[in-house]
């Protein structure tokens, strides 16, 4: 690549802040791919795959990069990635989430393993999935996601804020599989005291779960980032849950981000990467109910903790983007400070 060019990231979502802070940090375009009605049932999300596959070659012949960046899952990109490198003779990065290592059908994809043999590296979440990765015998580095920093102070609060004066949740969702959402679902019951917001594309969810959640619960839709920003900022707790072990949650990042208490799903991995200004709980309803009644009672204490822990937390991931900038050793990979 010329020096003035970027390293392209490939990403076939709306945006992450994970991939913004790599493009902060070091010299690469994020490229993100979606589709609005992918979201709206499993038919759609496979046509999206077909759809987003043949735009990725498109772009990957287009720009001809020598070297470049891909997210998965899906495992699809990865695969369009391997078939642009063998015709061109290019090498590709894998920013591979947890669930293309272990533990979803992702990880059990036709040719999986050899398509991350044959990548440059492969970039894992954190020293959990580093012992699963070690099975595919690839060259890999580790990169956490690090806390968003110099976030503006909330100018865009959202219009469906309820106006009482009760305490407000905000849940940052997927609806993915991994997400104890019956539980969940329990606990607003549970706590009828506190206003739930969950994020996300509600289109996920049968109308009838949607129907099951009291009134003291909004789900939001698909949030603009302003939008959600405004929302993180103003709400009192960050409720982030997972039944997935070593699974790093971008919720629980955006809590730490914002100084904001943590409940958060109880898992050894879960109190290595946020052991303070969190209240850790078990995945049954009670248990998350009880967990935001504590959270909100010690808000203060949590909150001062999880600003102090912010400082160390990005100071750990400058050092292991700059490990992985030297791993790679390409030209003009780094920015400066």
């Amino acid at each position: 690549m010329e020096p003035e060019q970027k390293y392209i990231f490939i990403v076939w979502k709306t945006y992450q802040r994970r991939v913004d802070a790599f493009e902060k940090r070091l010299n690469i375009l994020p490229i993100y791919l979606h589709c609005a009605w992918e979201e709206r049932n499993a038919l759609h999300k496979l046509l999206s795959y077909l759809v987003k596959s043949f735009i990725t070659l498109r772009i990957l012949i287009k720009l001809r990069p020598k070297v470049f960046f891909v997210q998965a899952p899906p495992v699809f990109p990865i695969y369009a990635a391997c078939i642009y490198s063998l015709l061109f003779g290019a090498r590709y990065i894998v920013d591979a989430h947890n669930p293309i290592i272990y533990g979803s059908f992702w990880s059990r994809m036709p040719c999986l393993s050899l398509i991350l043999r044959k990548s440059y590296c492969v970039i894992v979440h954190n020293r959990f999935v580093e012992e699963k990765v070690k099975a595919f015998q690839v060259e890999y580095s580790v990169v956490m996601d690090v806390p968003f920093l110099n976030i503006p102070a909330a100018n865009c609060f959202p219009n469906f804020l309820k106006k009482n004066d009760l305490p407000n949740v905000v849940v940052p969702c997927s609806f993915d599989r991994d997400e104890p959402l019956d539980e969940l679902q329990k606990a607003t019951w549970d706590i009828p005291g506190v206003n739930f917001y969950l994020t996300w594309y509600k289109e996920k969810l049968s109308a009838a779960f949607l129907d099951g959640f009291p009134s003291n619960v909004t789900f939001t839709g698909f949030l603009p980032l302003d939008v959600f920003n405004g929302l993180l900022s103003v709400c009192d707790v960050i409720l982030v849950l997972t039944s997935v072990d070593g699974t790093q949650p971008s919720g629980a990042s955006e809590a730490l981000s914002l100084g904001k208490p943590l409940v958060i799903s109880d898992f050894e991995i879960i109190r290595d990467l946020f052991p303070c200004g969190a209240v850790y709980v078990d995945n049954n309803g009670k248990a998350i109910a009880e967990g935001i009644r504590v959270a909100l009672s010690n808000k203060d204490t949590l909150s001062v903790e999880m600003h102090a822990y912010r400082s160390e937390k990005t100071r750990q991931w400058r050092e292991q983007v700059d490990t992985l900038a030297n791993k790679l050793d390409l030209p003009d990979l780094c920015k400066t400070d």
